[in-house]
């Protein structure tokens, strides 16, 4: 179905006019699903009949899958399977893997570099001069990291999303120091150059990478690595009773696409090439089209923290490059130590958001019933992909439903890798049965924030016991019973 829009909209929640879907008898069964378009529950009506067109941001394969990750998948798993097996929809569910990004780059060249410093030979006095050194960094960094913070909170004079930024700055930060002392210890402890090397891996790869990142140019280093994880996430899926999607799609297989994509931007005067890179120009696009539609107090600039998450860890220093602070990469000129394919602008790569719009529309065409991703890809991520694809596609409406699901905290803080506060889900799946952590996920609102405690889980197991006993009560019944004739 093309971008021609129906002229019925709703403004709610300070949301810019959604677009209602057209009437479609056959596809509307009567059922709701909270729309981040409005914040607000809508009647879902698909595009087309009973068929659902339906995309979910995959992982990012840097790192082992944890249960923040296990907490989206197995949402939006549940809410397909009630979508299939309960409301009889056909879904053509699009699950991406993203294999090129800053974070594998980073941690793929961190381990390389950190496996070429285990193989030298060096005594466990050489190994603690280089940890000091690395630990003295970072915990630098980190005191310098915490005055800004906190400089900024004294002004008084911040708007509330940066406010609850800089709080949350502020207990990642201490979590860091409380990481950096147990390095430390270890250090202290330490009895051979192994023991030293394994204590303060995380810090002495930072400073190698800050040293020696530009010498690692082969890109199998990086492949291998996103390989490595992106058949450990599958496991994880497996293991968790996750549905196979229809269709995986990986950013590697999509870079020409990318590219064209990208060049038809250019082309619509909606982006623009600059040393090399190419950004998306979002005042020329807010001239014809509402941005950002799902997180507007955005609109009036993004915050450090948002700059830096949609940029990528090795984007943010393009700042003097773009026309506007919100302008964001498309296409990204690499450096040494920096995976690069061709492109008409010179070599480089995707930028983050480009990834998904161009997967989604090789897939399902212009249009789309349903994106899911988690709640903390609203700004800038999915803002942005909304943003290239109605771009790219002339319409006002690309995307109908966005459902963001709820994050996983722990101990007050969200379960992430940067934080190093994080439970995979292997370890997970080693005290619980997957269907417990399918209960345990079941009890709460899908959308809302969820602490993953002993509590929660507990919970979870008291369920699972009531409903086995239930079950097996019910099968006793069903053999005792007399049979009854139904003549």
């Amino acid at each position: 179905s093309s971008c021609a829009m129906t002229q019925k909209t709703l403004t709610k929640n300070g949301h810019p006019p959604w677009q209602v879907p057209e009437d479609n008898a056959a596809g509307d069964v009567g059922l709701q699903l909270y729309n981040s378009l409005t914040d607000s529950k809508e009647p879902f009506i698909p595009m087309q009949g009973k068929h659902i067109s339906m995309y979910v941001c995959g992982p990012t394969v840097y790192d082992v899958a944890h249960m923040g990750h296990a907490r989206a998948y197995l949402t939006f798993d549940i809410i397909r399977r009630i979508l299939e097996d309960y409301f009889n929809y056909n879904v053509l569910f699009q699950l991406n893997v993203t294999d090129i990004d800053d974070k594998i780059i980073l941690k793929a060249r961190k381990g390389e570099l950190l496996k070429n410093y285990r193989a030298k030979a060096m005594s466990i006095e050489d190994a603690k001069k280089d940890a000091e050194f690395a630990l003295a960094k970072r915990r630098n960094k980190l005191e310098a990291d915490r005055r800004g913070v906190e400089e900024k909170l004294a002004s008084g004079s911040l708007p509330s999303r940066e406010k609850e930024e800089a709080e949350t700055a502020l207990k990642s930060n201490d979590l860091f120091v409380e990481q950096l002392k147990e390095a430390e210890a270890k250090m202290r402890d330490a009895k051979s150059r192994d023991d030293v090397v394994n204590g303060c891996a995380d810090f002495l790869a930072d400073w190698l990478d800050e040293t020696l990142g530009h010498t690692i140019d082969d890109k199998q280093v990086f492949n291998a690595h996103a390989r490595k994880y992106e058949d450990m996430f599958f496991e994880d899926c497996a293991n968790l009773g996750i549905r196979d999607p229809t269709v995986i799609t990986r950013v590697s297989d999509y870079v020409d696409e990318i590219v064209a994509y990208i060049d038809e931007l250019v082309k619509k005067g909606v982006a623009y090439d600059s040393k090399g890179s190419v950004y998306f120009d979002t005042t020329k696009h807010k001239q014809s089209h509402d941005y950002p539609k799902l997180v507007p107090s955005a609109g009036s600039g993004q915050t450090d923290a948002e700059l830096a998450e949609g940029e990528g860890a090795l984007g943010a220093k393009f700042e003097g490059d773009k026309k506007h602070r919100n302008d964001f990469a498309l296409w990204k000129s690499s450096k040494a130590g920096e995976p690069r394919w061709a492109s008409p602008w010179g070599d480089g790569r995707p930028g983050w958001h480009i990834e998904c719009s161009v997967m989604i529309k090789e897939i399902h065409g212009p249009r789309l019933d349903i994106h899911g991703g988690g709640s903390d890809l609203r700004f800038p991520h999915h803002d942005n992909e909304i943003a290239q694809s109605e771009a790219y596609h002339d319409c006002g409406q690309w995307c109908n439903f966005f459902a963001h699901a709820g994050h996983l905290h722990i101990k007050g803080l969200k379960m992430s890798k940067s934080l190093k506060n994080f439970v995979t889900i292997r370890q997970a799946l080693e005290s619980y049965t997957a269907r417990q952590l399918r209960l345990m996920f079941l009890c709460h609102g899908w959308d809302r924030p969820l602490n993953f405690s002993d509590q929660s889980i507990a919970e979870a197991r008291d369920k699972e016991t009531r409903f086995n006993s239930f079950l097996a009560a019910v099968e006793t019944a069903a053999r005792e019973a007399p049979v009854r004739s139904t003549a």
